[in-house]
């Protein structure tokens, strides 16, 4: 076959020899040009060994090298013989992505990279649960030692927020290649520079002060303005002390800064002829209280922060160097190194890669950037370098689109710079919209905008259609969007627009499977998913990262679990409610009346008053069951769930069920990870579950199982990230109004590679013109442009993924305050279009665009969302009707609080309710005039205060959500509790602690939690427990538990429990421990009473 190719192609395919970069517009064909460039070179005699490809996915080189395969098998001017033996050398070609190069360069060199040839790969529930475990520890190792730093840090932001900063502040040093003593050495410089700048912004302060006091002179006497302004000169002289202070000694002093709150009061309205000057005055003022803050904040980065940051890495290291693992960013970080430091090695990948081709090059973080500049030698021999910076949507791991155009910058200077513009994808009205629309949105951007060059052109019609939705109810955006959309996907499949086929040519009508939807985040999905199923439109959510929650894995997890333990039996209802068995709820209601274990019941079926096709269901799963327990410790956990996949999914899964290729896909994954674990030593099935039980537990991202789009003739619903390098008939981009301020903004901690470590707070929130006195502002400023730049560039991807037809869609702005296109109102892709294409009247207008404004007055209502987008799956209605569930897992935590865990001791399917459906309904007889928890918050708060009644009187008072009722009330049981005579001997004669937090590991979990008060003696624990609600039984357990967790601390102490109800001022011994009144292993299966028949989730709960 003769390859055709345009004259921009062949100027890069005629310029071999020399180093090159191509910047590749969307839908140019430089895949293809990619290939054929590889080809040529070996066709020329290049050896395939001297030819370093790098791509950006493994898809992506599979892709290229079958591509390279099928240009050899097509040649004819190559004999059998020399097409054979390409084809073998190619089975060692270093074609893959950066990392399997990186590992392949390792293993040829392990001694001088300093590895076992024979490493591991972590995968991401192993380096989850490694590093996670490490940072626990140290975090609370670091507690123990008593550094205040860090407990301010936790008072902050929540000891969960420690961990997960900690983590994702090593995730993101380690991708973009940070060393984080240069980190905190810029750190330190940025907040030195405080010093120097609040003495400078106390004599602005003082001069605006000045400058208002003339301009209020000026204004008419009696105006309100100028009342307010003499008002503040009155006791602006007051301040100057405490102004000379901060000039003087530029250190954070919270009398100081509550005194700068304390000018703050004087609110003046910017109006009239000293408007200017007002503002400057506020302007200052809030200034010297951000600064001051920074002061106050920084000694949390430097003492707590960064030095358990620095203890968690260098554990990490160790942990992974003793267990012969390396990550992803190890193989990058040990490459480099060795590159690096070995400059004969370094020499002899020279002399080999006398050809390095790099794809998708807008993509590399500094790291690779570095490994293929030393092997290229600069960038002057042999490199070809190919992508588009305006796709470059990939920084959050670490990827630096600027490094594309240094790259170039270097490339110039001895080798060729050329670009590919000419798009073979988009119809020409189509492209008309994006090339205008884009050479506005890059216009303030280091990115040059290159115009692209429609070829399939077409002489009238629009293809891009934009609707805004102006009426919705309310609180149902996501919703009333997906019910328009749904309207439109029914419009464009009965329109008469014809979609030439991509590989035949042959014209025909819209598909469903024609038809993408876009979005920014997976947050919506599966709202939109529902509603289109309910609309009638088949669909199906792309690469969702729940593979964990898919109905077929949680079922196979239930069954082996179920297998493991036979006294499992929440695993086991939840199997047998699954779709395997799919055994009705009423026959598990009848089985549970039997008052025998389930596993038991169920071999009894025959004897059940039940249907015959139930009993038929029930012999079937009691089989299976038993199979399945005979072969356990036979087969390996892959083998197990082969061998269960075959005899309860393969024969009906194709048939009866939604997505049966998905379905079938993620079996084989799970089956795929098994085999992968049983590599690596985890071969006994109770291993295996408890594997798979943490990466739940963890809700870790893991992807669902990919299957081929080819024929598949459903609406595909995906993120744009997942849409890179594919392309659709019909793209729709819905939620246009969604804003991406939480990018930037979601974070307690913010990372600038050149600014240093800062925390996020709500003094970030200030005038552009404070941002520039603060280097942390300027930090924060420059983050929310460089989130808005790549913003930019994802809209470019998501519309250039178009073929045929571009929809746009979101909530539209049809008010003039709503319509303010300023700069620092930009917050969405709506915003964008808004500001670009709106006329004097408000209106958009646009010659590319059909414009629709719609109303959306009702939709479908639909139960809460558990996250599986399952047609087959449904939730608990809030109404307390019945609900149908397919499936039901028990409640897995990691850590649990007393509270929860005497929730689940007391009824495990009350507590899945609670915690995983989010439904808590309070017993009839529990309601109360005012409620026990926020009134029990208040006598904790003023405990933890150690203040006198008169004290707690005046803190009280001074909180304006609190009623009268409330408040007396409040001080009414706080009085009860200072004056109660055996609590109060306990408090004066023991070492008394209030709010003491603790963590100890019972069974398979930690119980974690915080005890009112602690009285410590030589020999003897008082725990007191201060309870504002009625007298239950209940609480026995529950300080129960607080004594295992305190004999697990101090086994050599007796330990007396109390109970203090200040209610009645009475206090009680809580009787029983532990093993009393929970015997047996802590698995707490739920014991049937006549508490159910009150319980008012009872509705709820069929089993």
């Amino acid at each position: 076959m003769r390859f055709i190719f345009n004259e921009e192609q062949q100027f890069i395919l005629d310029n071999m020899d020399k180093p090159m970069q191509v910047s590749a517009g969307a839908g140019s064909g430089k895949t293809r040009v990619l290939v054929e460039r590889y080809y040529r070179l070996i066709s020329r005699g290049v050896k395939i060994n001297r030819i370093l490809a790098v791509t950006f996915t493994r898809k992506a080189a599979g892709e290229m090298l079958d591509r390279i395969r099928k240009r050899i098998a097509e040649d004819e001017n190559l004999t059998a013989e020399e097409k054979n033996r390409q084809q073998e050398e190619l089975a060692f070609a270093y074609i893959g992505t950066i990392h399997s190069i990186c590992a392949r360069l390792i293993r040829e060199n392990p001694l001088l990279a300093g590895v076992d040839p024979y490493f591991g790969l972590l995968d991401e529930v192993e380096a989850y649960r490694l590093k996670m475990d490490i940072i626990r520890k140290t975090a609370y190792e670091q507690l123990e030692k008593d550094n205040q730093y860090l407990k301010e840090y936790i008072k902050l932001f929540g000891f969960d927020g420690l961990l997960s900063d900690l983590y994702d502040f090593l995730q993101l040093t380690s991708s973009r290649g940070l060393v984080l003593e240069d980190l905190l050495s810029k750190t330190e410089e940025a907040y030195g520079e405080i010093t120097e700048k609040l003495p400078e912004q106390v004599e602005k302060l003082k001069n605006s002060v000045l400058a208002m006091e003339a301009a209020g002179k000026e204004l008419k006497e009696g105006t309100p303005t100028r009342q307010k302004i003499e008002e503040l000169m009155a006791v602006f002289p007051d301040y100057i002390p405490v102004l000379e202070m901060i000039k003087t000694n530029p250190v954070w002093d919270p009398e100081i800064y509550e005194k700068m709150q304390e000018l703050s009061g004087y609110r003046l309205e910017a109006r009239g002829k000293a408007a200017e000057n007002i503002k400057s005055f506020r302007e200052n003022l809030n200034g010297i209280k951000a600064l001051l803050l920074d002061l106050k904040y920084f000694p949390l980065i430097k003492e707590a922060f960064f030095p358990l940051a620095a203890d968690v890495r260098e554990r990490i290291k160790k942990a992974k160097e003793a267990r012969n693992l390396l990550d992803f960013d190890d193989l990058e970080e040990k490459t480099l190194s060795l590159l690096r430091n070995h400059p004969d090695v370094l020499d002899k990948y020279r002399q080999q890669f006398t050809y390095i081709m790099v794809d998708e090059y807008q993509d590399i973080n500094y790291r690779q950037y570095e490994i293929f500049r030393l092997l290229s030698d600069d960038f002057k021999k042999g490199i070809f370098t190919v992508g588009d910076p305006k796709q470059s949507i990939y920084r959050f791991r670490g990827a630096k689109v600027e490094l594309f155009g240094q790259t170039g910058e270097k490339i110039g200077e001895s080798g060729i710079n050329a670009g590919l513009n000419r798009n073979y994808r988009t119809l020409s009205p189509i492209i008309d919209f994006i090339n205008d629309f884009c050479a506005r949105l890059f216009t303030d951007e280091a990115i040059p905008f290159a115009p692209l060059q429609a070829e399939r052109i077409i002489s009238s019609g629009r293809r891009s259609r934009l609707y805004l939705l102006k009426g919705f109810p309310p609180g149902k955006k996501a919703e009333a969007q997906a019910c328009l959309l749904a309207d439109v996907i029914k419009d464009i499949i009965n329109e008469e627009i014809l979609l030439p086929d991509e590989k035949t040519g042959e014209v025909g009508r819209v598909n469903y499977g024609d038809i993408a939807l876009l979005f920014r985040t997976t947050a919506n999905m599966p709202v939109f998913a529902r509603i289109l199923r309910d609309y009638g439109i088949p669909c199906r959510v792309i690469g969702s990262r729940d593979f964990f929650l898919a109905e077929e894995v949680k079922a196979m997890l239930r069954l082996l679990e179920a297998i493991a333990d036979a006294g499992d039996e929440i695993s086991l209802v939840g199997a047998l409610r699954s779709f395997l068995f799919q055994v009705e709820n009423e026959t598990l209601w009848l089985m549970r009346q039997k008052r025998e274990p389930l596993r038991e019941v169920l071999k009894k079926a025959g004897d059940l008053p039940i249907p015959e096709e139930e009993k038929q269901k029930l012999k079937w799963a009691d089989h299976i069951l038993a199979e399945g327990e005979k072969l356990k410790d036979r087969l390996t956990p892959s083998e197990l769930i082969r061998y269960l996949e075959e005899k309860t999914c393969a024969s009906f899964i194709p048939l009866k069920y939604s997505e049966p290729a998905q379905k079938k896909a993620n079996l084989n994954k799970l089956a795929a990870m098994a085999w992968r674990l049983e590599e690596k030593g985890v071969i006994r099935l109770k291993d295996f579950l408890a594997y798979m039980n943490e990466a739940e537990k963890r809700e870790i991202q893991e992807k669902q199982a990919a299957v081929d789009l080819e024929g598949d003739d459903r609406v595909k619903l995906m993120t744009v990230h997942q849409s890179k390098g594919l392309e659709f008939p019909v793209v729709i981009i819905p939620e246009l109004e969604r804003e991406f301020n939480e990018e930037y903004t979601r974070k307690n901690l913010l990372v600038r590679d050149e600014e240093g470590i800062f925390l996020r707070l709500a003094s970030s929130k200030i005038s552009s013109e404070e941002k520039i006195m603060s280097r942390r502002h300027q930090a924060v400023e420059g983050e929310r442009r460089d989130v808005i730049s790549e913003q930019k560039r994802l809209i470019y991807v998501a519309l250039t993924r178009s073929r045929d037809l571009l929809i746009l869609a979101g909530i539209g702005k049809f008010n003039d305050k709503e319509n303010n296109d300023k700069e620092n109102q930009i917050q969405s892709w709506r915003d964008f279009i808004q500001k670009y294409y709106t006329d004097e009247s408000r209106q958009i207008v646009d010659t590319h665009l059909e414009i629709a404004v719609e109303e959306v007055m009702a939709v479908p209502e639909f139960s809460a969302s558990t996250g599986n987008t399952s047609e087959n799956s449904s939730s608990p209605s809030l109404t307390g009707e019945k609900v149908e569930k397919k499936d039901f897992i028990p409640v897995g935590f990691d850590y649990i609080s007393p509270t929860r865990l005497v929730e689940y001791a007391f009824c495990p399917y009350q507590a899945y309710f609670a915690q995983r459906e989010k439904v808590r309904l309070k017993p009839a007889e529990e309601e109360e005039t005012l409620s026990s928890a926020r009134l029990g918050n208040i006598v904790h708060y003023l405990a933890e205060k150690n203040v006198s009644l008169s004290e707690a009187g005046k803190i009280v008072s001074s909180w304006s959500d609190l009623s009268e009722e409330e408040k007396k009330e409040a001080l009414k049981l706080f009085a009860v509790y200072l004056e109660e005579p055996e609590i109060k001997e306990i408090r004066e004669q023991a070492d008394y602690k209030r709010e003491v937090p603790f963590l100890v590991r019972l069974e398979d979990f930690y119980l974690r939690g915080v005890i009112d008060g602690l009285g410590l003696t030589e020999d003897k624990i008082y725990i007191i427990d201060l309870k504002t609600g009625k007298e239950r039984d209940i609480y026995d357990l529950q300080l129960a538990f607080y004594e295992k967790a305190l004999q697990r601390i101090m086994p050599e102490k007796e330990i007396a429990k109390l109970i203090f109800y200040l209610q009645t001022g009475m206090v009680k011994k809580a009787a029983g421990n532990m093993e009393a009144l929970v015997p047996g292993k802590l698995s707490l299966r739920p014991v049937f009473s006549e508490k159910c028949e009150q319980c008012r989730l009872k509705p709820l709960c069929k089993v």
